[in-house]
C-alpha cells in the first residue's frame, strides 16, 4: 500500500516528464473549474516520455530515462492508471484563512502538492504527528484511470456505492479520499469536503476561455502546462503584495545599497504590478523537450482593450531590425520593435511615475519618441574578457528623422553631464562631426563615469564593461532609415555598418545558426534576443585556461547555435519564449564533465577520442 502523498509525488513525476511536443491542449483542462487558483497539466505521460528520451538521446546524456510504469511501480502504483491520457493537479484558494496569510497558504498548498511529498516519502515516524496535525491542502489530483477498482487496489480498498467518496486507509494513520468522476477519470484529495464539491464535468470549465491566444498557443504546444488564474488571485492581491514587499525588504536589507535595492520603493513598480493584476486574466507557463532542444514559454493574457492589453495588440517586426547589423562572431544580439502605441504610452507613463515631483527623469524619452525600434549586436572585444565587453557593440536605431534622433541624443547627454547617477558622477561631451570614418563625418560622444569612494567595486566593473576608457563612448552617424551608434571609438565596426547601409556585406539575420533558432521561436515578434554561445565560450574559456582549467578543443563545435528568446504579441497576450538548442546542452554537459574530470585529478579516465567526420563535426544530431 502507498501513502496519499506518495501518489501525489507520482503525479508530480508524470508532470515533471511532461514537456513534449504534443500539439494539443491537455483535454483534462476541460474538466477544471474556473475558480481554480493554479493548475498543472500534462497531455500524455507516454508521449512525453518519448520526447524527453529524444532530447536525452540528442545530447548523449549517459543515463536512461525511467519508463513511466517503472516510476509508478517504485511508488507502489501497479495498476489502474492510464498513462496515455492527460493528467492535472488543481490547487484552490485556501479556505477560512485570514486574508493576510493568503500568500503563505497558497504557497504551502502548491509546495505540499508538488514537493513535500518527497520529504514525506522518507519521513521518520517522529515527523508523522506534525503531518497529521496539518490542515488539509486545497488540492485535487485528476487521475486518468483504466479501471477505478484497480486504482483502489493500490490502497488495499474496494469501491463503495456509485458516486460515493472512498476513504483510503494509510498505514501511517493519514487518510485520503478518492471518487470516480466518470469519463475515465478519478479525483484524489486529502480534503473530503473539497472533493465532494468537485464535479469535474466535461465541458463545464470556463478556465480555458481565460487563456487568450497567447495562452492557448503555449498550452497547445507544451508538454507540461502551469496555469495561474489571475481572476482568482485578484481578491488576495492587496495582502499578497504586502507579503511580497516585506520579503523583498528583508532580503535586500543586507545588500550594500540597502533599501534602495527594493523595487517596491519605486511608485512606478507598484503601479505596474497593480495594473497587471487589474487587467490580467491568466498566466500560462509551458515547457517541452525534443530532439532539437528545450523550449520554455510563458504567456500573460490581459483583457482585450484594457491598458495592459493594448501594449500587446497588433504585431511586431523585430526580425527586420536584425538585417541592419553586420554578421560575425558575437556575444549577444537583439532587437525590439517600439511601434506599438500601447507600448510607447506605457514607457511614457512608467517614466512619469518613476520621477518624484520637482525632479528630472533619470532618462529622457526624446530618443524613444524619435525612433521606431532598435537592434544591437555585442561583438567579441579585441582585448578579450578584460578588453571591455561593450567595445564591440553596435546599435541601430530605426527612425524616419535621423536629425531629430541625433539632436535628442545630444540633449540627453548634455543634460546628464555633471549629475550623480547610482553613486557615480557623470561627465559627458558630444561633438558634432567630430571624426571621420571611411571619409564620412560622424558625431563623437563620450561619458566618463567616476564612482564615489564608497562604490569602488563599481570601478572594477566599469573596466570590465567599457575597457580602459572608464565609460561608454563612440560614434553616431545617420544612414537611410536610421542612426548607427557604437559604444567605443571603433572605426572598423562603424565601417561595417556603413557597408550594410550601402547594400554590401552580410547582415546578422543571414547567420544560419540564428536562422535555425529563429524558426523555432514564435512569430509576430515585438522583441527577440540571441546569446551567442560560441562567442561566449571563445571569450570565457581562455580566461578559464589562465586559471588552469583546460577544455579540449574537440568538445566545442565550430558551428554552435545560439540560445534564443522572443516576446510575441497575440491580441492582448504577451508570449515570452526561450529556446535552448540540443547541441548547446550537449556541449555544456561535455564541458562540465571535462571540468569535473580535471577537478578530480583526471580520475575519470582518458579523454574520449574525437568523433569521426572530420573538422567541424561535433557528434551532435544535425540541427
Amino acid at each position: 500500500m502507498i501513502r496519499l502523498r506518495g501518489l501525489l509525488l507520482s503525479a508530480g513525476s508524470l508532470l515533471g516528464l511532461a514537456a513534449s511536443a504534443v500539439a494539443a491542449m491537455p483535454p483534462v483542462l476541460d474538466r477544471v473549474p474556473d475558480n481554480a487558483l493554479v493548475v498543472f497539466a500534462a497531455p500524455s505521460a507516454d508521449a512525453i516520455h518519448k520526447d524527453l528520451t529524444a532530447l536525452m538521446t540528442a545530447v548523449e546524456f549517459p543515463f536512461p530515462i525511467p519508463e513511466v510504469n517503472d516510476l509508478l511501480s517504485m511508488l507502489g502504483v501497479t495498476g489502474g492508471i492510464d498513462t496515455s491520457k492527460s493528467i492535472a493537479l488543481v490547487v484552490f484558494a485556501p479556505k477560512k484563512d485570514p486574508i493576510g496569510d493568503a500568500a503563505k497558504k497558497v504557497g504551502d498548498a502548491v509546495k505540499d502538492a508538488a514537493q513535500k511529498a518527497a520529504d514525506d516519502m522518507g519521513a521518520d515516524p517522529a515527523d508523522e504527528d506534525e503531518d497529521v496535525a496539518r490542515s488539509p491542502d486545497q488540492v485535487v489530483l485528476l487521475l486518468p484511470i483504466s479501471k477505478y477498482e484497480d486504482l483502489l487496489t493500490n490502497f488495499g480498498t474496494k469501491p463503495g456505492a456509485a458516486g460515493s467518496i472512498d476513504e483510503i486507509a494509510m498505514p501511517d494513520g493519514n487518510e485520503g479520499f478518492l471518487k470516480d468522476v466518470g469519463g475515465g477519470y478519478a479525483a484524489l484529495s486529502d480534503d473530503k469536503e473539497l472533493l465532494a464539491k468537485f464535479e469535474a464535468k466535461s465541458g463545464a470549465s470556463a478556465l480555458k476561455g481565460k487563456l487568450g491566444k497567447g495562452g492557448e498557443t503555449v498550452a497547445d504546444t507544451s508538454g507540461m502546462v502551469a496555469i495561474v488564474n489571475v481572476d482568482a488571485i485578484r481578491p488576495m492581491w492587496p495582502e499578497l503584495k504586502k507579503d511580497i514587499e516585506k520579503a523583498i525588504k528583508d532580503g535586500t536589507a543586507e545588500l550594500p545599497m540597502g533599501d534602495e535595492a527594493n523595487p517596491f520603493n519605486n511608485e512606478a513598480v507598484i503601479w505596474f504590478l497593480d495594473s497587471a493584476m487589474r487587467d490580467g486574466r491568466a498566466i500560462v507557463g509551458g515547457m517541452k523537450p525534443g530532439s532539437k532542444g528545450f523550449n520554455l514559454d510563458l504567456a500573460i493574457t490581459f483583457t482585450e482593450g484594457s491598458y495592459m492589453g493594448k501594449i500587446f495588440e497588433g504585431g511586431g517586426k523585430s526580425s527586420d531590425l536584425l538585417t541592419k547589423l553586420p554578421a560575425g562572431a558575437y556575444i549577444m544580439a537583439g532587437a525590439i520593435d517600439t511601434t506599438s502605441k500601447g507600448l510607447r504610452q506605457f514607457f511614457r507613463d512608467f517614466s512619469a511615475k518613476s520621477t518624484k515631483p520637482g525632479e528630472e527623469p533619470m532618462m529622457s524619452l526624446k530618443t524613444l519618441e524619435a525612433s521606431e525600434g532598435s537592434s544591437f549586436v555585442m561583438g567579441l572585444p579585441k582585448g578579450g574578457v578584460f578588453g571591455g565587453l561593450m567595445t564591440g557593440m553596435l546599435q541601430f536605431n530605426k527612425t524616419a528623422d535621423g536629425a531629430a534622433f541625433l539632436k535628442a541624443t545630444k540633449e540627453e547627454m548634455t543634460r546628464l553631464g555633471g549629475k550623480v547617477q547610482q553613486g557615480m558622477t557623470v561627465q559627458s561631451t558630444y561633438v558634432e562631426n567630430g571624426a571621420k570614418v571611411d571619409d564620412i563625418d560622424v558625431d563623437v560622444w563620450d561619458m566618463k563615469l567616476t564612482p564615489d569612494d564608497s562604490n569602488q567595486m563599481a570601478a572594477q566593473g566599469l573596466g570590465m564593461i567599457f575597457g580602459p576608457s572608464g565609460g561608454p563612448n563612440g560614434y553616431l552617424a545617420k544612414t537611410d532609415g536610421g542612426v548607427y551608434m557604437t559604444y567605443s571609438k571603433n572605426s572598423e565596426l562603424m565601417g561595417q555598418a556603413f557597408k550594410l547601409a550601402k547594400g554590401t556585406g552580410e547582415n546578422l539575420s543571414s547567420d544560419k545558426m540564428i536562422a535555425q533558432v529563429s524558426a523555432v521561436l514564435p512569430g509576430n515578434r515585438m522583441g527577440e534576443f540571441y546569446i551567442g554561445t560560441k562567442g561566449v565560450m571563445d571569450l570565457v574559456l581562455p580566461f578559464a585556461a589562465m586559471a588552469g582549467v583546460q577544455v579540449p578543443a574537440d568538445k566545442i563545435p565550430e558551428n554552435l547555435p545560439p540560445i534564443g528568446g522572443a516576446i510575441s504579441t497575440h491580441s492582448g497576450s504577451a508570449h515570452f519564449a526561450i529556446f535552448v538548442p540540443a547541441p548547446v546542452i550537449k556541449t555544456v554537459i561535455e564541458i562540465g564533465m571535462a571540468f569535473q574530470q580535471q577537478m578530480d585529478g583526471g580520475m575519470g579516465g582518458q579523454p574520449e577520442p574525437a568523433p569521426a567526420g572530420g573538422k567541424g563535426e561535433s557528434g551532435q544530431p544535425r540541427f
